[in-house]
């Protein structure tokens, strides 16, 4: 696999980590709202 291909992957999971760690703001719109 191309390195550039797999930096990316890397970085989407790594993006996608800290998103659900924080918190779903996609399913928990109204309260990350308030």
């Amino acid at each position: 696999m191309p390195v550039p291909v797999l930096n990316r992957s890397l970085n989407l999971a790594r993006v996608m980590g800290v998103l659900y760690r924080e918190g779903d703001g996609y399913t928990h719109v109204g309260k990350a709202a308030k």
